[in-house]
């Protein structure tokens, strides 16, 4: 992540996403609920949105100020 930092976040969103998604399709089968799976993609995913949210904070924090946009500018000071 460090070599591809500005873009963490997009390489977060796909990669936990397309986990997470994966997982979601093998435990909608009735086959892994019977015996006793438990889909807890729901709430892994809300902590992918967390961390991916966290990696685009992170992102904005490298910029600097004259790279920041008007309305970020306004917020700044």
């Amino acid at each position: 992540m460090v070599l591809y930092r500005p873009k963490c976040w997009i390489i977060t969103f796909f990669l936990g996403f397309g986990f997470l998604i994966g997982c979601h399709v093998y435990y909608m089968s009735g086959d892994a609920w019977k015996q006793g799976g438990i889909d807890a993609t729901g709430a892994l995913m809300v902590l992918t949105l967390k961390v991916i949210s966290c990696a685009m904070n992170y992102n904005d924090g490298l910029l600097k100020e004259e790279d920041l946009r008007e309305a970020k500018k306004k917020s700044v000071n």
